[in-house]
């Protein structure tokens, strides 16, 4: 496969930079156009892995610098948060696997690592249900009872977040199924 990769002549670095240029002009058609090219020439995996969050994070740090501002970030986002929806929704419909639920925190806001996975999954056979944003614990709860699901992933990306979403993660660990939690809260041990 990496041999495949290196006699295309181009990297998913190169696309990288395509997909960043795209979102300096504030075109998503383009961005769109980048990422489905990419995962029909390196697979969903490497395009996810290797342009779109790698392209989205420098996005995010030129909007924090004032490179750029909210409305390309913005836009940027939400064209990548389009191509990952048609993915999902054009993948095989779920088999009968209990379906794996992702959420955020009760405080956290930013879905597209779950929207990534969900995709992810689907394009593995693997049902899923993405419960968005600031999911609270009640809600979370209601969920699994009513899915019993085959796991939980929970993100939470702010430290200042974390204990909230340890009390979501205490409270379905109960529930004794498999839980996974990922973001930059949890980052550190303390």
């Amino acid at each position: 496969a990496v041999g495949s990769l290196r006699n295309r002549g181009h990297t998913p670095r190169d696309e990288v930079a395509l997909l960043l240029a795209a979102s300096q002009e504030e075109d998503p058609a383009t961005i769109q156009e980048v990422l489905e090219r990419c995962r029909r020439e390196f697979g969903l995996g490497v395009t996810v892995d290797e342009v779109l969050m790698p392209a989205l994070r420098q996005v995010g740090l030129w909007w924090e610098r004032g490179r750029c501002d909210i409305g390309q970030e913005r836009l940027t986002t939400e064209a990548a948060r389009g191509w990952l929806a048609r993915t999902t929704t054009l993948a095989s419909p779920d088999r009968v696997d209990p379906p794996i639920l992702l959420t955020c925190g009760p405080r956290d806001t930013h879905t597209l690592g779950l929207e990534a996975l969900a995709a992810l999954l689907a394009d593995a056979g693997r049902g899923s249900r993405l419960l968005g944003a600031r999911v609270p614990k009640h809600a979370l709860i209601a969920a699994v009872v009513a899915t019993s699901p085959s796991a939980v992933v929970l993100v939470s990306h702010l430290q200042t977040h974390r204990r909230s979403a340890v009390d979501v993660l205490d409270a379905v660990g109960e529930a004794n199924i498999p839980l996974f939690f990922a973001g930059n809260a949890f980052a550190t041990a303390t």
